[in-house]
């Protein structure tokens, strides 16, 4: 680890520097526990986008969210000019390398600048960490806060779901998903890179023994994936499907409701994580040890010698079903409609 000794006195305001994406947002939430832990007196600022600030709204550890708007030059200058005159005693970047983000932490005026020890942002640090391979990225995050503070075990990863998002999404839930005296399996087939996707093919077998199962299998998806989705649907037309219905609000709600939740390695699968729901995760290119379910009750699926994702075959993700979630034995198991 390579910083400044780590500091000694109370900062009274501390501002959090969180990232771009669901996954990686995720990723900060036991840093920002331990944090909290270390600091119960401290204001903590978590300046976020503004899609991504229902992660963070329901964060007891956090006094205020600081919601960004799109990167614009006005914006920027306006942004700057709110941490400049926020007089913070310590800034976080939880970003691995942004120049823009540690130009915000040297205007900050704080003492304390703790980020990854990568180029972009080493000038401006007080405090650098290097990024290593060994270890999954929450605990890198963690790291971050060890590296200023004297913070020991271990944090979830938990994001409390809002009663109001419960009342504003349950009867649409209900309206889409049939068979609820069925356990819910939540299947997540998309993602933003096609390498990190199951064969639609796949996707269907397992809807279908999911159902000969026991289970009420139902289509998750966002935007982005309506090729794969579509592909899915051809094969189960009478698949439930919450594609590009959600709200990321509506979104965690639908995740709690699961029984299980099955998925590449997608922001999805670690706000299943988040809201305590089971997860079984589909790994091909990426690393499960780096980018996998972040605890709670989990298993990810990987081939190393054979990373690709058509090495993951329909049984043995059925298996890791059946051992996440277990089905009511007296549910009926007539002939499948999907």
């Amino acid at each position: 680890m390579i910083t400044e000794e780590r500091p000694n006195h109370h900062m009274r305001r501390l501002l959090l520097l969180n990232r771009n994406h669901i996954g990686d947002a995720l990723f900060t939430l036991p840093a920002i526990a331990a944090l909290r832990a270390a600091l119960p007196q401290t204001v903590i600022v978590n300046a976020t986008p503004r899609a991504l600030a229902p992660l963070f709204s329901t964060n007891r550890h956090i006094n205020r969210v600081w919601e960004r708007d799109s990167l614009t030059f006005g914006n920027e200058i306006r942004f700057m000019t709110r941490v400049r005159r926020a007089h913070f005693d310590g800034v976080i970047l939880f970003p691995t390398s942004s120049t823009l983000f540690g130009i915000y932490s040297l205007l900050s005026g704080a003492g304390i600048r703790v980020g990854f020890d990568n180029p972009p942002v080493r000038p401006y640090l007080t405090h650098r960490v290097p990024v290593r391979e060994d270890r999954h990225h929450a605990d890198d995050t963690l790291e971050l806060v060890r590296s200023i503070l004297p913070v020991t075990g271990s944090f979830a990863m938990e994001l409390p779901i809002d009663e109001e998002w419960e009342r504003a999404w349950n009867p649409i839930l209900n309206g889409v998903i049939p068979h609820r005296e069925r356990p819910v399996i939540g299947l997540n087939p998309g993602s933003t890179m096609a390498r990190k996707c199951w064969p639609a093919d796949r996707w269907a077998a397992l809807a279908r023994e999911t159902w000969r199962e026991g289970f009420q299998p139902v289509l998750f998806g966002g935007p982005c994936d309506r090729e794969i989705v579509d592909q899915v649907l051809s094969l189960c037309p009478e698949l439930p499907s919450l594609h590009n219905r959600l709200t990321l609000p509506g979104l965690a709600v639908a995740l709690r409701h699961c029984s299980a939740f099955v998925s590449g390695d997608t922001g999805p699968m670690h706000l299943s994580v988040a809201v305590g729901t089971p997860v079984v995760a589909l790994h091909g290119p990426t690393d499960p040890n780096r980018t996998g379910p972040y605890g709670g009750r989990s298993v990810a699926i990987h081939h190393p010698e054979t990373p690709a994702m058509d090495a993951i075959g329909v049984q043995e993700v059925l298996g890791a079903v059946n051992r996440m979630a277990v089905p009511d034995p007296d549910t009926s198991k007539t002939q499948t409609p999907v």
